[in-house]
């Protein structure tokens, strides 16, 4: 039995996790997030990671906040947000770019503040100054047009979810950790 199209899915999806609404409309989808309200295109998404976002931003980096972010960025968001990027298309092991707030070299073990965006083929058309404040616990998440673009391609509409998530540097800073890009291997302590 062939599986159902994706805007089936998402028209039949319960989002109890989130206080949207999604409206179908031709190749795009609605989604209301708030007060923000995106149109997005899930399939052109998927095809904008697996040819132009293949590596995460935070790999690109030698910086140590860099290295900690990638480090931990399989664990530090909720399985909710990563069910809410997939939808969108996004690749929730792929950030567009990641950067700290906070950063404190003198107190390593100091809850940092990061940021970020998650890249997707669509726009958004309503709540442009639309931003929620971090919850309790550090987080917080919106659409936005505003993001570094200049290695992207210019012939789609691009939008992102931007996001705030507060957490603990990495705790064992003897354990080496692996990355994999490309075809080569790398680690840092």
């Amino acid at each position: 039995m062939a599986s159902p199209p994706i805007n089936a899915l998402l028209a039949s999806q319960t989002w109890d996790w989130l206080p949207a609404t999604i409206e179908l409309e031709a190749w795009k989808t609605k989604l209301y997030v708030g007060q923000q309200k995106i149109l997005f295109d899930r399939e052109a998404t998927v095809a904008l990671y697996r040819q132009t976002i293949m590596v995460p931003g935070a790999d690109q980096c030698s910086c140590i906040s860099c290295k900690n972010f990638a480090a931990q960025r399989g664990t530090i968001f909720a399985e909710t947000f990563l069910q809410f990027l997939n939808e969108l298309g996004a690749d929730p092991l792929k950030e567009w770019e990641a950067f700290d707030y906070d950063f404190d070299p003198k107190n390593p073990r100091k809850r940092v503040l990061y940021g970020g965006w998650f890249l997707f083929v669509g726009e958004l058309v309503e709540g442009f100054d639309k931003r929620p404040e971090p919850a309790q616990q550090g987080f917080a998440h919106w659409f936005t047009t505003s993001f570094p673009a200049g290695t992207l391609p210019t012939g789609l509409k691009l939008c992102a979810v931007e996001f705030l998530q507060g957490f603990r540097p990495c705790a064992d800073e003897s354990v080496t950790m692996l990355h994999r890009v490309g075809n080569a291997e790398w680690s840092f302590r």
